[in-house]
């Protein structure tokens, strides 16, 4: 038992235990605010095709300025565009908050969060893979989802409370405040990471061979199912229940339940090793989304959610746990480049799909729900990735 309580007390890495505070803020401003985006701009528009516009601008932003935000997260330092990532997602939150008198804002905000994810994702998991210790992986991962997970739980529940009874601008004032109290910290921090030089026509050339296919298409899959997750998993609840609170509290109580199952998970996963461990939670969590489409009752889809959050462990912790093994055996900066080019190229194509099974299914879930069993499915071929 008191393994499991080496979760709490990692090896001394000041480093990580900045970003564990960060994110640890972060998350309370973007868990109030995350699920009830693509609601918001769903009832704004009155169209599902907006918001497959806004994964479309997210994954070109990714696409386009990945490479020179890039050189310039070198040039600047981790920390720092840590800390200027807050200010992008400042300026998205005010977009958000423009939209209703500018429809064309949804698109700049989309364009936005592509824009964080060189300059907050990236350096986000260079950390990791510049502190991480091969073999603690599990447990540090597990960490940093315990720290989001506490920091973050009742964020949904209250973010349903706050929509319902003072509408959305307050949602997005409230996340807006604390996630600019998040970067306060790294003010006073300095960075130690050094980039190492890339070439970006190499590292794009890599797409094409052979050899890199299962980490593409590994990638892919995760991407792909978490493109339903982020635009259909809200819609399909909030169509159930008409309700924020109640879709607010199915979140809250879910990560809760996460919470417990990644306690006890994280260093199972270590003993058991996350190649072995990640095909049976890619084919779990792809029987969920194939069940959760003909659930019609607020207490299956409740508990179907649940069970989401005690196999996604054995499904997103693995995944996490290869890639940054596999990025520390390689040249980092670069893996990562690689890694989102990867995720975005079919984040794009899972947008256009959604958007096409929209057209001629709407609503219909089993139809809706299939690209993230695939996505899932797909997933499976990280287990057996190589470093190039």
């Amino acid at each position: 038992m008191l393994n499991h309580f080496r979760l709490f007390f990692p090896p001394k890495q000041s480093a990580l235990a900045k970003l564990y505070f960060t994110v640890g803020f972060l998350n309370i401003g973007l868990s109030l605010v995350g699920i009830f985006v693509p609601i918001y701009i769903y009832q704004l528009t009155e169209s599902f095709y907006w918001l497959a516009g806004f994964m479309i601008a997210l994954s070109l932003g990714v696409l386009l300025f990945t490479i020179p935000t890039a050189r310039l997260v070198g040039r600047m330092g981790i920390f720092k565009a840590v800390f200027f990532s807050t200010l992008v997602r400042i300026t998205y939150f005010l977009l958000l908050l423009a939209a209703p008198r500018f429809l064309p804002f949804i698109i700049f905000a989309g364009i936005l969060e592509g824009l964080l994810v060189p300059l907050f994702w990236l350096p986000y998991h260079l950390i990791y893979v510049r502190e991480g210790k091969d073999g603690w992986w599990g447990h540090q991962i597990g960490l940093m989802n315990l720290v989001t997970i506490l920091t973050s739980f009742p964020a949904p529940f209250l973010g349903g409370f706050i929509v319902t009874n003072f509408g959305f601008s307050s949602l997005y004032l409230l996340g807006l405040g604390l996630v600019f109290l998040s970067a306060l910290p790294l003010l006073w921090v300095r960075d130690f990471v050094r980039i190492e030089p890339f070439l970006p026509e190499k590292l794009l050339k890599e797409f094409t061979k052979s050899n890199y296919r299962p980490l593409f298409l590994g990638f892919g899959g995760l991407q792909l199912e978490g493109a339903v997750g982020f635009l259909l998993w809200p819609l399909f609840v909030f169509e159930l229940t008409q309700s924020f609170t109640t879709l607010g509290a199915i979140a809250s109580v879910s990560v809760l339940v996460g919470l417990l199952a990644n306690f006890f998970g994280a260093e199972f996963i270590e003993r058991v090793g996350s190649r072995r461990i990640l095909p049976f939670g890619a084919v779990a969590n792809a029987f969920t989304w194939a069940v959760l489409g003909f659930a019609t009752a607020i207490p299956v889809v409740f508990g179907i959610a649940l069970v989401r959050s005690v196999l996604g462990v054995f499904y997103a912790v693995p995944a996490s746990a290869i890639t940054y093994s596999l990025a520390q055996k390689a040249k980092p900066f670069a893996f990562l480049i690689q890694r989102e080019f990867a995720l975005h190229s079919v984040c794009f194509i899972a947008a256009i799909l959604l958007a096409i099974l929209w057209y001629f299914f709407p609503e219909n879930w089993p139809v809706l729900f299939t690209p993230a069993v695939v996505g899932s499915l797909m997933a499976v071929l990280l287990a057996y990735a190589k470093n190039r």
